[in-house]
């Protein structure tokens, strides 16, 4: 078995810059990937959730299973509606709330961050997910699996932290397959 905390023989410095290298472009292709898909997710969830219960109907515990966690999304969407918020206030979110009182969802969602949606998407009702999975042709418990990681893997793109080998989940990537040569 493969000793992962002794150095191997033969290693160069040039090879653990070229891994740092490599870890950096694979980084830099994901995050540009994810963020297409970040955006689409955004999009998909906000509709969905729109057309089934109203613009503000983020607004309201009981178009979610959990009241609590339900709460703690609420909080940081509110956080971004108050304008005594100046970390958080947008233009157009101020312009939304003096012209209609309220802010929909299509732009909460663009202001919060990503793990909130994902969370948000989580707190669903079991019977609305399948409408924003069939979006993506995946049933909603393989959506709401995917989404996680790639909110891990964004968060790693966005911190710099290494990917290449990393463990996701109690998982290491292409353990158990065979070496590409």
């Amino acid at each position: 078995m493969d000793n992962r905390e002794q150095f191997k023989r033969g290693v160069a410095m040039e090879d653990v810059i070229k891994a740092i290298r490599l870890d950096e472009r694979l980084r830099d292709l994901l995050a540009n990937a994810l963020e297409w898909i970040e955006i689409d997710f955004r999009t998909t969830f906000a509709h969905t959730h729109s057309m089934l219960y109203g613009a503000a109907g983020y607004m309201d515990c009981s178009n979610f299973r959990d009241p609590q966690k339900h709460g703690e999304v609420l909080k940081k969407a509110l956080e971004v509606i108050n304008p005594q918020n100046s970390r958080a206030r947008e233009a157009f979110i101020e312009h939304l709330m003096q012209k209609y009182g309220e802010v929909p969802l299509w732009a909460i969602v663009e202001t919060l961050p990503f793990g909130n949606v994902v969370h948000m998407y989580g707190n669903m009702h079991k019977h609305d997910k399948p409408l924003i999975a069939k979006h993506y042709t995946l049933h909603s418990d393989i959506l709401g699996s995917y989404i996680k990681h790639i909110l891990v893997v964004r968060n790693m793109c966005a911190h710099h932290t290494r990917l290449w080998d990393k463990t996701l989940y109690g998982l290491r990537p292409f353990a158990g397959l065979p070496e590409i040569k």
